[in-house]
């Protein structure tokens, strides 16, 4: 589960399955990477937890687990709550603190001034081009890219 190799979840999108961190990594921005290894770290802890999904919708970092105990579920999904709110304040592409997005806001992605820039030269690829420009690593090949 805690393997950071970069991988498409591809396997997991056609059949389900737990996530490893490798495959949260390379779902979301580099700016919200620590928030992902503590998403992982917290479900590491608490046995029978396993992530189902991660994913950037709507401006925030989502993470979504299952355990088979309702009761540890609502426990673990509090505080994977907190690292969603924490998702809100700053930047997917270089992790920078940003103003929260006011109610009824809708955003599609939250950068800062500099990583819409980098996103703006970026072509076709160019989420992809922010990515790889900000972490310093490349992203691997994928059908959906």
């Amino acid at each position: 589960m805690l393997d950071d190799t970069f991988a498409w979840p591809d396997r997991q999108w056609q059949h389900g399955g737990a996530w490893s961190l490798g495959n949260g990594l390379t779902s979301v921005g580099p700016g919200w990477h620590p928030l992902v290894r503590a998403a992982f770290a917290l479900i590491a802890e608490t046995p029978g937890a396993t992530v189902v999904t991660v994913r950037q919708k709507g401006g925030r970092l989502e993470v979504f687990v299952h355990h088979e105990d309702r009761a540890v579920y609502r426990r673990v999904q509090s505080r994977i709550d907190a690292i969603t709110d924490a998702s809100r304040r700053q930047c997917e592409g270089c992790g920078t603190p940003m103003a929260e997005t006011p109610p009824g806001v809708g955003l599609w992605r939250r950068h800062c001034v500099e990583c819409t820039e980098i996103l703006n030269q970026g072509g076709r690829r160019r989420e992809r081009h922010l990515w790889e420009t900000r972490s310093g690593r490349q992203w691997p090949a994928s059908e959906l890219w």
